[in-house]
């Protein structure tokens, strides 16, 4: 499902979709209200990877630990994100590194 999809569904333009989606006022309010039902039916999602070329902002927060086990590290990265992190990041990645310590 993309944005034009929910576009060609509502009858509109793919501008006013994204005007929709990304909370802008400059929608009359029954095209906003189509937009919306069309995008709920559809179960439409704005694609993260799209949404992050455009914006040059992934909302990502990438954590290399040289071990995923263990509660130390998780207690650790628990204390170290910011309080809004969880609200305002959309992924995350984990990886360990791939030789022991020396």
């Amino acid at each position: 499902m993309t944005i034009t999809d929910v576009a060609r569904e509502a009858r509109v333009s793919v501008a006013s979709v994204s005007r929709v989606v990304n909370g802008h006022a400059n929608v009359l309010p029954e095209t906003r209200q189509r937009i919306t039902e069309v995008i709920d039916r559809l179960r439409y999602v704005p694609d993260t990877a799209a949404r992050s070329l455009i914006t040059g902002r992934t909302h990502m927060i990438g954590v290399l630990l040289p071990d995923l086990h263990g509660e130390f590290f998780s207690e650790l990265i628990a204390a170290s994100m910011p309080p809004r992190a969880s609200s305002t990041c959309t992924s995350c990645c984990r990886a360990r590194t791939a030789t022991q310590p020396r």
